[in-house]
């Protein structure tokens, strides 16, 4: 079992988001996108944004033994259990594609926006190298200790940070992501996905989790 060191769970508290290296090996992250494959293929299950060249494929791993096997297996459900001590249910997971010289970055945001319930955690394992210049993210630190009101874009339906309030954080950090690491993102730190101006696509594996007993409030959108 993975479970979060005292000072992990800490950095994590303080921060608002914590990287684990080496979380998987890499016959894990060979595995991995070997299930993921089976939804990557599946077009019809494709969501394409407003730029074609950026992919979500939904997943549903509660709906596929095998990845929720091997989820289990590397203990994923046990790390973000430890951050909260709560048992968690998964609210939403997906691969993200990001293909070569084409993805522009997202608007800033905090997940909390889309699913407004205590204790929002986003894991996102990188299955490829993700760094400023090939589609990684950023974060604004400490960013998850006050409420932040969101603004709806009407040209893509997302609920983008306010600017104004942007000026308050403006330390900005760049993760360098490396097959296998996983990131842990408090479901109330502002963050954006960043370009991908590299010569390959970088792919991830997004899950969002909620404490058991998980129930929608009333959302920003």
């Amino acid at each position: 079992m993975k479970i979060l060191t005292p000072l992990q769970k800490q950095n994590f508290s303080d921060a608002g988001y914590l990287v684990i290296q080496n979380y998987l090996d890499s016959k894990s992250v060979s595995k991995l996108r070997e299930l993921l494959g089976f939804h990557i293929r599946d077009t019809s299950r494709k969501k394409r944004t407003e730029n074609a060249n950026l992919l979500y494929v939904p997943c549903i791993s509660i709906n596929d033994p095998a990845l929720n096997q091997l989820l289990k297996e590397n203990s994923l459900f046990d790390t973000v259990k430890s951050l909260h001590n709560k048992d968690i249910v998964v609210v939403k997971d997906e691969v993200i594609i990001k293909k070569a010289k084409s993805v522009l970055p997202s608007h800033w945001h905090q997940d909390h926006a889309y699913f407004p319930t205590p204790d929002l955690v986003t894991c996102l394992i990188a299955l490829d190298n993700m760094n400023s210049k090939s589609g990684g993210y950023s974060v604004i630190p400490h960013s998850h200790q006050i409420l932040i009101r969101h603004d709806k874009n009407i040209n893509n339906g997302m609920l983008n940070v306010s600017p104004d309030l942007l000026t308050k954080y403006s330390k900005q950090v760049a993760l360098n992501l490396n097959p296998g690491d996983l990131l842990l993102l408090s479901g109330h730190t502002i963050h954006r996905g960043l370009s991908n101006s590299s010569e390959i696509a970088s792919t991830s594996y997004t899950m969002i989790t909620a404490p058991a007993g998980y129930k929608l409030e009333k959302s920003n959108a």
